[in-house]
């Protein structure tokens, strides 16, 4: 029998090795770099914004958001008024921005 060749009982003896190396040792984890694994979205209800006319404080816990409510924080956020004002314009200017204006309500060439 030439050196190099194994008996089967060898054989079997390596892949029992084999088999229980790669069962001891943990698995290399492979995963995309541009777009790695994402944990599940789970909600928590703290640290939690509150509102007071156009500020806002974090409460951390219950008992803060509490205090925050007795002391006239709210938990929504105050409406923003929504004020159009239109700007005052010279008559040299306020024609050249109606001119404008009439330019783009007209329809497209070609489309």
């Amino acid at each position: 029998m030439a050196p190099s060749q194994l008996t089967q009982e060898e054989i079997e003896r390596m892949r029992q090795i084999v088999l229980q190396h790669d069962a001891a040792s943990k698995p290399v984890k492979e995963f995309d770099l541009n777009n790695p694994p994402k944990e599940p979205y789970r909600h928590q209800e703290f640290p939690r914004l509150m509102y007071k006319g156009t500020g806002h404080a974090l409460a951390h816990t219950k008992e803060d958001m509490e205090a925050a409510l007795a002391a006239g924080w709210s938990k929504t956020p105050h409406e923003a008024l929504e004020q159009t004002v239109e700007p005052e314009l010279d008559e040299a200017t306020a024609a050249e921005a109606a001119a404008v204006d009439l330019e783009l309500k007209k329809p497209k060439k070609g489309k």
